[in-house]
Formats: C-alpha cells, structure tokens, sequence
C-alpha cells in the first residue's frame, strides 16, 4: 500500500503525519518547487489542496454531498476513490458518498499504460483524421468497462468497415413489416448484465450483415436497430 501511494504522488515520508497513509489535505509550497505547479495563500501558508480533497471539493460543489454514479479508472480505487470518500464523508455527515462505483480498464498503447505522464496518447482529434466518430466509438464500445486492453491501429480500421455496414443497413430500403422482438430482449440483457457492450455491439453487427444480404426485411427491425444505435450514443 505504501508503494501504491507514493506512485501518486501521497507522500509518506512526512514526519508530521500520524501514519504513513494518512491523507494530505494540504501541500505545503516551497522555494524550489517547479512554477508550473500553482500555489494559493490559505490559513495554513502558501500551497495548494491535496489532489484527493480537489475531487471531493469539485463533487460536492458540483453535484451535492451525496453522488449517485462516480466514476474512473481502476488504478484510482487507491488511494484515490477511497481517499475521497473517507474525506466526503467525514466532512458531511453522509453516507454513502456515491451510491455506485464504476472503474474501467487500464488502456495500454505500444504494451505501455497510456497515460499523460508518459506522453504515449492517442488522441481523439487525431483519429478524427482517418476515422470516423462512430469508428472511434464503436472501437471504444468494442471492449468491456472493465476490460483492459490494448489500442491498436488494425482494430480501428475493422471498427471503420463494420460501422459502414451498420450504416449501409440502417439506410436501406425495406418492405417488409413482420419483425422480431427477440433481439429487442437480448439488447436489454446484455446492458442488464453489467453494459455488457460488446454483445451488444455483435448483435448489431449481425441483424445488419442480415439486412444487407436480404435475409431480414422487416422495415420495423430497421427502426429498432436505429433506435438501439441511438441508445449506444451513434
């Protein structure tokens, strides 16, 4: 746990903490301190706020002392999310500080963890210039929450050719009226179980091919498959 805190930057070499995890609410500033980090006057002397306290301040600012979904990634459930909610807690009365807690997967890119830090991004903007917005949702919706997983270029350019198919579907000309509602109930038990995107992504992906080879007709599919489409946020 030691080890975990100091990789964010807790510091558990300070003598005038209690215990060595204990939370910092307060960072002191000091002359050799780099500039681009801001300082602020405060009762206790020039500093800022400890990076936990900034999120608890910003939610309870924001949204109330009590929160109903908190999300983030899964390498911030410590310190980070516990920190925050002994703090929130503590400081209104209240419990639970959220009802629900949702942590994604780690994204690597290049068997690295991508993160700021290390400068190895891969950006929206950029991808815009190759892809599509739904491309790049799509690839995003592809992989669990939970899951971790790896960017790669090769998955993107895939996610590019079967959103064109969805979309060549979704555009087509049908006649038929009779529709299925048993993909409608699949649709709801795959979100049910824990947004469990990537079936739902699959079954897409298949009422389409079907569309598009003539093997469903139904105009009525058409729509709930638009309608499915617009749920997921294309």
């Amino acid at each position: 746990m030691i080890k975990t805190a100091n990789e964010y930057d807790e510091d558990t070499q300070n003598p005038n903490k209690k215990n060595q995890l204990d939370i910092t609410l307060w960072r002191a500033s000091f002359m050799d301190q780099p500039k681009h980090i801001p300082s602020f006057l405060s009762p206790f002397g020039k500093g800022r706020p400890g990076w936990h306290i900034e999120c608890s301040a910003m939610a309870i600012d924001s949204l109330g002392e009590q929160i109903d979904i908190h999300g983030g990634g899964k390498d911030l459930i410590f310190p980070h999310h516990e920190a925050e909610i002994i703090q929130s807690e503590e400081a209104t009365g209240k419990k639970p500080f959220s009802k629900f807690w949702m942590h994604t997967g780690i994204i690597s890119y290049k068997h690295k963890k991508m993160s700021k830090s290390l400068g190895n991004l891969v950006l929206v903007s950029d991808l815009l210039k190759k892809y599509s917005a739904s491309a790049i949702r799509f690839m995003l919706l592809s992989h669990h929450y939970r899951q971790d997983w790896e960017f790669r270029d090769t998955e993107i350019a895939q996610a590019q050719k079967k959103t064109l198919e969805i979309e060549k579907a979704l555009t087509k000309k049908l006649t038929g009226v009779k529709s299925s509602t048993v993909f409608i109930k699949e649709f709801e038990a795959f979100m049910d179980n824990d947004l469990n995107t990537p079936k739902v992504l699959n079954l897409i992906y298949k009422i389409s091919k079907d569309i598009n080879a003539g093997k469903e007709e139904s105009i009525n599919t058409q729509i709930i498959l638009k309608e499915i489409f617009k749920i997921l946020g294309f």
